[in-house]
């Protein structure tokens, strides 16, 4: 299903992240489509803060969650699988 939540255009990472909390239990894979740098300051906190994370208007980016479901997301429960950024993506042909 589609879920479209105004509020959190232009919103910062914390709200990003809470917003991911509330994802449906049985829902094994999410995509988000968000409006940086919010997203940007989100995928910091669940990648542990070890990577500043730049996403170019266009990017794309995996992460793999530890955890058993969506409210227990917190900082530190991601990794970083890809990061396809529009000048690949070009160059890729795609």
């Amino acid at each position: 299903s589609i879920h479209w939540e105004p509020a959190l255009y232009d919103a910062p990472g914390s709200a990003w992240l809470e917003a991911a909390r509330g994802i449906a239990a049985r829902a094994e894979v999410a995509l988000i489509v968000a409006h940086s740098p919010g997203i940007a300051e989100a995928a910091a906190t669940i990648l542990g803060g070890k990577a500043r994370l730049r996403f170019p208007t266009g990017s794309v980016a995996c992460v793999d969650l530890d955890l058993e479901k969506w409210s227990d997301l917190l900082g530190g429960s991601g990794e970083l699988r890809w990061l396809l950024v529009p000048r690949l993506t070009k160059a890729l042909g795609v």
